[in-house]
C-alpha cells in the first residue's frame, strides 16, 4: 500500500505539469494566430493608404498636366494627364478589391469614383477645347468651378 500511495502522489505532480504545459501551449498557440490576424489587418491597412495615395497622387498629376497644358499650349504637358486617365482607374479598381469585404468602404469608394470619374471628364473636356483651339472656352470651363 505504501508503493501504491507513493506512485500516485508522485503521479499527481506529473499530471499536474503535463496539464499546466498543454495549457501553455494552446494559449501561446491563441495568441500567434491572434498575433498573425493581426499584422495581416495591419498589412491590408497599409495597402489601402498606399493605393489611396497612388490614386489622389495620379489625380493631383493629371490636373498638373491639364493645367499646364492650358497655360501653355505644348502637348508634352500632356504626359502626366494621359498617364493619369490610364493609373486613375487601375487604381481605383485596385481600391475596390482591397476593400471589398468592408460596406462602408465600399459605398465610400463608389463615391470617390463618381467625383473621380467626373473630375477626369471635366479635364478631358478642357483638354479637347483647347487641342480645337477654343482657348477661352477651355479657361472658362476652369473659371466655373465646375467639378
Amino acid at each position: 500500500m505504501c508503493a501504491y500511495v507513493t506512485r500516485r502522489l508522485i503521479f499527481l505532480p506529473v499530471l499536474l505539469i503535463i496539464v499546466l504545459a498543454a495549457l501553455t501551449a494552446y494559449t501561446a498557440f491563441n495568441h500567434a494566430a491572434a498575433l498573425r490576424r493581426g499584422q495581416e489587418d495591419v498589412n491590408h491597412t497599409h495597402q489601402v493608404m498606399e493605393t489611396t495615395q497612388r490614386l489622389f497622387s495620379s489625380i493631383q498629376d493629371a490636373e498638373t498636366g491639364q493645367r499646364g497644358y492650358l497655360l501653355t499650349e505644348r502637348d508634352d504637358y500632356l504626359q502626366p494627364w494621359r498617364t493619369g486617365t490610364v493609373v486613375i482607374p487601375q487604381e481605383l479598381s485596385r481600391l475596390r478589391r482591397l476593400i471589398a469585404d468592408n460596406p462602408e468602404q465600399i459605398e465610400r469608394v463608389g463615391q470617390l469614383q463618381q467625383a473621380t470619374t467626373l473630375r477626369l471628364v471635366i479635364l478631358r473636356e478642357t483638354v479637347e477645347a483647347m487641342q480645337r483651339g477654343e482657348t477661352q472656352v477651355a479657361r472658362d470651363m476652369i473659371r466655373s468651378g465646375r467639378g
